[in-house]
């Protein structure tokens, strides 16, 4: 019997592993060579020497996320089921998104998913013709029922959503944990500011961001204002109306 994870790091890590095994044999084929041969330049090609090595490294990896996965400072910060917000706090909805990005930082944070945002401006590109691109700002859940049924619909169907309420928690859920998140607003102004990190932090939870409008690809062909995060995937926006999910996507840093 399988076992069930609250995290999501073993199901990133065994795809890591497929898609290895899969580069792999399309290297096979392409190149007409053995298959030991193909993954020894697959494996060479991520970091690592040989079979032998990537295989210690997975084991290590698998020992680490057991660790996360049983952290009491991570089991404290899930909602149960029969947890309900606070009714008169507003909070921001959030999903971090994990990856593998090499050998030397293994799972780390990848991306970030606004669960509602609402429109700030519409933007014309100045070097292409019926190009657009809109800014939009992350928005709070505050109708009482209206969030709690949110989270409530995340748990029944099996995900698990963190509670955070200071800058550890946070930045333990973006980088460690990953998953869905709801963060009080209140904390964000009345948490004490006493370093660059927690001004970091908010920034890049809560700075307006880009995304592109009429067509998916114009965020990646035209350059954007400084500062304005890129919108890589999402909806198709209705101006002025909010909206819902919108993935925002980072680097490995």
């Amino acid at each position: 019997m399988s076992t069930t994870y609250q995290i999501p790091h073993f199901s990133i890590l065994e795809k890591f592993k497929r898609d290895l095994t899969r580069k792999s044999k399309q290297l096979k084929k392409s190149q007409n060579i053995p298959y030991s041969s193909a993954r020894k330049i697959t494996l060479n090609e991520l970091g690592w020497e040989d079979g032998y090595q990537f295989q210690q490294w997975y084991k290590a990896q698998c020992r680490l996320y057991e660790s996360i996965e049983n952290s009491e400072a991570r089991k404290a910060r899930v909602i149960s089921s029969s947890q309900s917000l606070d009714a008169s706090t507003d909070y921001f909805f959030f999903k971090s998104f994990l990856k593998i990005c090499d050998k030397t930082k293994g799972i780390t944070h990848n991306k970030l998913m606004t669960n509602l945002s609402s429109w700030v401006a519409t933007h014309a590109f100045e070097n292409a013709e019926n190009a657009f691109y809109e800014i939009r700002s992350t928005r709070t859940f505050s109708e009482r029922g209206y969030k709690q049924s949110v989270v409530d619909c995340f748990i029944d169907s099996g995900e698990v959503v963190y509670l955070l309420n200071n800058y550890n928690d946070i930045l333990n859920w973006l980088i460690n944990w990953g998953g869905h998140a709801v963060i009080p607003e209140d904390i964000v102004p009345s948490e004490k500011i006493e370093s660059e990190n927690w001004l970091g932090l908010v920034n890049y939870l809560l700075h307006d961001f880009a995304c592109n409008v009429n067509y998916l690809d114009a965020v990646q062909e035209y350059e954007l204002p400084p500062g304005m995060e890129v919108l890589m995937k999402g909806n198709v926006y209705v101006r002025n109306e909010d909206s819902w999910n919108l993935v925002l996507e980072r680097s490995c840093h």
